[in-house]
């Protein structure tokens, strides 16, 4: 082999070592660039893992664990509702009268239907039904207050707004205790709950009713009363009948009782009266009222010892069914100027 040959060889060599060491640096360099991938990938999947959990944690209703004054305050239920569309929408201020008043028929008649629930000598399907009728005036209840605070005239006006979130923060409290299984001793803290929540309501209704336009506003709210006054007595009259509470309850049976009449007969002799309202009136008070009113001062006189329990229920329910059309008629005799009710 000559000189030059040998030359050449060795290049030619030194060439082949070259790109053998340069695939092998590629080779190294390419296992690290893929194992990175591999390890970043991983970190990333950790990483969305870590912050998607406490998200999927705190969306479940039953992990929520209220206090008491978040109950009040009504954060959580705020928070449930807050993409639920209302379920009741005031369209005007006869309509906001009439609702206003229904809260308090409706805080007692869920005091009387917790109570129903407690007695031992009461029907199980009855019982069954009154459970049902509880939670339904509960979500009723709700959706009453959503509806006032929402409504236009009432959230522009700040002492109106206040009060109604009163009665709703008040609110939160009884329906706390309706829901939780009745028993005797709940039973008095109810009565107790809903007599300061009655307050509450009334200051909040006749609030509405002294801004509302038109003479007719008056007399839907002592309709709307008398529905609330059915109920209450229904309310005391259980409560004396288990021995809760008794005394008390047979004087404000009493109070009841006088308040209802008089009202009755502002009703009665109210110039505007339709036909239908004079013919209801003469119903409520020749018949239903008759009987409740013989039964309440039967049991007053007797000091508690001549009752009869579910008859005066029944009487009370009927009560409260035409008190409750009364109302109606009422609201809807209720002539008022339209520019009057939209500006308030």
């Amino acid at each position: 082999m000559n000189k030059n040959g040998f030359k050449d060889r060795c290049k030619i060599n030194k060439i082949i070592v070259s790109n053998d060491t340069l695939t092998s640096i590629c080779i190294i360099i390419g296992s690290s660039c893929f194992l990175a991938l591999i390890l970043s990938a991983c970190a990333s999947k950790t990483s969305r893992k870590v912050t998607t959990s406490p998200a999927v944690i705190v969306s479940k209703p039953n992990s929520v664990v209220m206090s008491e004054a978040e109950l009040t305050r009504g954060t959580f239920r705020n928070s449930r509702r807050s993409n639920v569309p209302p379920a009741l929408i005031l369209n005007n201020m006869k309509e906001t009268v009439y609702y206003s008043s229904k809260t308090s028929m409706l805080t007692m008649r869920m005091a009387n239907l917790y109570g129903i629930q407690v007695l031992q000598e009461y029907p199980a399907e009855k019982k069954r039904i009154a459970k049902k009728q509880l939670h339904d005036a509960m979500r009723i209840t709700n959706d009453i207050y959503e509806a006032l605070l929402i409504f236009a005239p009432l959230a522009d006006q700040p002492k109106l707004k206040q009060k109604i979130k009163m009665s709703q923060d008040y609110w939160f409290l009884l329906e706390r205790k309706l829901s939780e299984e009745p028993t005797k001793e709940g039973f008095l803290d109810v009565l107790d709950l809903s007599d300061k929540l009655l307050s509450r309501n009334d200051t909040m209704a006749k609030l509405i009713e002294t801004h509302a336009s038109g003479h007719q506003s008056k007399f839907i709210d002592i309709a709307g009363r008398q529905r609330m006054y059915a109920m209450k007595l229904s309310r005391d009259y259980l409560a004396a009948n288990m021995g809760v509470d008794k005394e008390h309850r047979m004087a404000l049976m009493l109070e009841t009782v006088n308040v209802f009449d008089s009202a009755m007969l502002a009703l009665e002799g109210a110039s505007n009266n339709t036909a239908d309202i004079k013919g209801l009136i003469k119903s409520i008070t020749k018949m239903q009222w008759r009987k409740v009113y013989q039964m309440v001062h039967e049991c007053i006189n007797d000091n508690g010892t001549k009752l009869n329990l579910f008859v005066m229920i029944n009487f009370c329910e009927t009560l409260l069914e035409k008190t409750d059309r009364l109302t109606m008629l009422y609201t809807e005799a209720w002539t008022v100027n339209v520019e009057q009710d939209r500006t308030w």
